[in-house]
């Protein structure tokens, strides 16, 4: 395996015959890197949804190349969204740090991947970390750290940005928890 370097904005597919099937011969645009993870890829055949590939199994695709075709045309955003699971309501409370400024908000949405918040009383802005704290009743409260990746005032997105899928399950059965304690 040759690693192989790539730039931002660079379209590749995923080729090499160990790569994951679930990859294979898919097309994309690297939007960065990440160490140890790979390179951030949204795949064409799924908007809006990320990736991360390792520069082993991609091949960049140049114009004149086997297989080059022009990007197709940005998918219009509409009532159906492209995520990588589906997101479920959610009605609690969770606390967001940022720059020694900490501020309350009302989470309304959550998936696997991240949730949906209404911060009334900040503006964050879009790509920073933040550190998100989980009330958790009877318990240390749960604080991790989320990556602000959509902002439309006062809603927000957030992606989880934790390492250990034990940790990523516990926030998501706290999201779930809350739902199902509601009366």
């Amino acid at each position: 395996m040759v690693r192989r370097k790539f730039d931002i904005g660079a379209r590749v597919r995923a080729r090499h015959d160990r790569a994951p099937a679930k990859f294979k011969g898919r097309i994309g645009i690297i939007h960065g890197s990440e160490p140890y993870r790979g390179y951030v890829i949204e795949f064409e055949d799924q908007a809006g949804s990320i990736a991360y590939l390792h520069s082993y199994w991609l091949e960049e695709l140049l114009p004149g190349s086997e297989g080059f075709l022009p990007p197709p045309p940005a998918q219009q955003r509409g009532s159906v969204e492209n995520r990588r699971s589906p997101r479920l309501e959610a009605d609690c409370f969770v606390a967001i740090e940022f720059q020694n400024r900490r501020t309350i908000g009302a989470c309304v949405d959550y998936n696997q991947h991240g949730f949906g918040a209404i911060l009334e009383e900040t503006e964050l802005p879009v790509g920073e970390v933040v550190t998100v704290e989980l009330p958790i009743v009877g318990r240390k409260p749960v604080r991790f750290e989320a990556k602000t990746v959509r902002r439309d005032h006062p809603m927000y997105g957030f992606a989880f940005v934790v390492s250990q899928e034990s940790k990523r399950q516990i926030i998501v059965d706290f999201f779930k928890e809350s739902t199902e304690i509601k009366p």
